[in-house]
């Protein structure tokens, strides 16, 4: 709790003007519940529900994270790591298969990326486009398999990619599917 006040009264000494004594008695007197259970998905404009043995696992700005048992921390190359999330900004996508055969190339995780499958679907009742890529992981060289969901609504994105090696893919694929097949938009 004195490391929360003490980050609050640095970042208000840092303010070209003080906040208002109403704002600032606010934040002094914020009280953290470690008890309490947070939406992970608070903000973010979609859900997914867990599946298999994959539990949300962290909370980053515009996506969650899902693992293992929730597992936090170092994964090897061979564990199951899926990433659900939006786009910051607006993004216009008018070849959707096209933009996601694009967005593999951009993933720093691995290399030289194959298509195994891939089709056009539908979730949530918006466009999206599927993949599953043999790929080898760019540190190690060990062979990976890649899931990749992307959902369009207007101008805003949504990714789901799951990475995992490729000895428990035929375990892990089918749970990044099922988390992906319940995407839903929240607003």
């Amino acid at each position: 709790m004195r490391a929360v006040v003490l980050a609050l009264l640095l970042v208000v000494g840092a303010c070209a003007s003080p906040p208002p004594a109403q704002d600032y008695q606010r934040m002094i007197s914020a009280k953290w519940n470690p008890a309490e259970i947070l939406d992970p998905y608070a903000g973010l404009g979609f859900t997914v529900v867990e599946a298999g043995s994959l539990r949300t696992s962290d909370r980053l700005p515009s996506m969650v994270s899902f693992t293992r048992g929730g597992h936090r921390g170092q994964l090897s190359p061979d564990e199951p790591l899926l990433l659900a999330g939006s786009s910051f900004a607006p993004l216009a996508v008018t070849d959707l298969e096209g933009f996601a055969r694009q967005r593999l190339d951009g993933f720093a995780e691995f290399e030289d990326p194959e298509v195994l499958s891939e089709r056009l679907l539908t979730l949530g009742g918006l466009p999206a486009h599927e993949l599953v890529v043999a790929a080898r992981d760019r540190r190690t060289g060990r062979p990976l398999r890649v899931y990749q969901a992307l959902v369009v609504d207007g101008d805003r994105i949504f990714l789901m990619q799951g990475i995992v090696g490729a000895g428990n893919a035929e375990e892990f694929i089918p749970q990044f599917r099922e988390i992906a097949h319940s995407f839903r938009r929240t607003r």
